[in-house]
């Protein structure tokens, strides 16, 4: 699974209660955390789930683990950064950028003053290459201006009706040259409630993928966050129908056709999918499928 964002209401007690849960629903034996502790519990990476349910547990582990899950290198770095974040409660993400023409066509941006920032990007031509630092490990670190059209991590909590316009004044003005950075702004669209909320999510994924950003690498953070309408628009846009993507779909001919063929990897996905989302005929297959031991 991809890491999770932090809510922008997250606080220390909020992420301790995470992994109180992550303990309690291991010792309870649910695929989900089995799986959460295989990926992001560094000594349990590719354990078997008999050896992960079974290995005693520290409640420094589990912090390790959410931390990670968050995006963060160790619990360290998440407590260090949302004691900052609650330090500047009052000053929204964007308010942080100290470049001051990126942080004005940030601004054009959330308004849906198209002509306001296509004259600032002639203004500043760098613009739409630049990318701007913020403090902290989570996912959001590093974005180029367009990520922003994602309002992925949340902002304003809203879109303008214009956001593919928008979107697509930054690409002709050369943010789509960088592919890393398309690509993150497609996963960051498809995995996001805001742009669903807006009503412009399917619209930004197939622009963006119009453009050359690759929707198989965005299919599995929309399915880790639910977003299935947006993963169907991945679908339709070029990526493979996975066995994970089978199993968020509840498709069970569909997973059972693609299951010889899936790796532990691809199983272990498919597994958590199936499990977040409530489809207990694919679990039950995936469990009786075995290949579910080890990850690579």
């Amino acid at each position: 699974m991809p890491t999770r964002p932090l809510s922008p209401h997250s606080s220390e007690e909020s992420v301790r209660d995470d992994a109180r849960r992550l303990l309690r629903d291991r010792d309870a034996g649910d695929p989900g955390a089995l799986q959460r502790l295989r990926e992001f519990l560094p000594r349990l990476r590719g354990a078997d789930d008999k050896k992960i349910a079974a290995t005693p547990l520290k409640w420094n582990d589990a912090l390790l683990a959410i931390a990670r899950e968050y995006g963060f290198e160790s619990w360290s770095r998440i407590k260090a950064h949302l004691e900052l974040v609650q330090s500047n409660a009052d000053c929204p993400l964007h308010e942080q950028i100290k470049d001051g023409p990126f942080r004005r066509a940030v601004e054009l941006m959330d308004q849906g003053d198209q002509a306001a920032l296509a004259a600032q990007l002639v203004a500043h031509p760098d613009l739409a290459h630049k990318r701007v630092h913020f403090e902290g490990g989570n996912y959001f670190r590093r974005p180029n201006l367009l990520a922003f059209i994602a309002e992925n991590p949340v902002r304003h909590g809203r879109l303008p009706a214009n956001a593919a316009s928008i979107a697509e004044t930054i690409l002709h003005a050369g943010g789509g040259e960088d592919k890393a950075g398309l690509d993150e702004t497609l996963a960051l669209v498809a995995s996001g409630q805001v742009p669903r909320e807006s009503g412009v999510q399917v619209e930004l994924i197939r622009l963006l993928c119009s453009r050359g950003a690759d929707p198989a690498k965005a299919l599995q953070p929309a399915l880790a966050q639910g977003e299935l309408r947006a993963a169907h628009a991945l679908l339709q846009c070029g990526a493979a129908l996975t066995l994970s993507a089978s199993a968020a779909f509840g498709l069970l001919d569909e997973a059972r056709q693609r299951l010889p063929k899936a790796g532990a990897v691809e199983r272990h996905r498919a597994l958590a999918n199936a499990a977040q989302l409530g489809h207990a005929e694919i679990i039950l297959l995936l469990l009786d499928a075995g290949g579910l031991a080890r990850t690579r």
